[in-house]
């Protein structure tokens, strides 16, 4: 499993508006996907995945998260992204931002 982390944005805010998720809890996903945008106070930033698998949601649109802040993850299984936060392995999904 790999975390989902907010990235430090191009701006020196230390808190994001997570925008909108474009896939729903549980769904397949594919590396270069783009999985949610944030909201900073200059600019609307694109996430898009490094791996495949399927979508766990920690934070919902419309709430607001810290840089390096775990916001969901990604699983190889789906069964795997229906277990509870608490069994997490400690992987850093890496992603890249597109400013909008």
């Amino acid at each position: 499993m790999h975390n989902i982390i907010i990235p430090q944005s191009n701006t020196n805010d230390t808190e994001v508006f997570i925008a909108e998720w474009k896939f729903k809890d549980n769904d397949l996903i594919k590396k270069g996907d783009h999985l949610f945008s944030i909201e900073t106070s200059k600019v609307v930033e694109e996430i898009f995945a490094e791996y495949t698998g399927y979508l766990k949601i920690q934070s919902e649109e419309g709430s607001r998260a810290n840089v390096g802040e775990t916001v969901g993850f990604i699983a190889e299984d789906k069964t795997d992204a229906k277990i509870s936060n608490k069994n997490l392995e400690k992987k850093n999904i890496i992603f890249t931002k597109k400013a909008k």
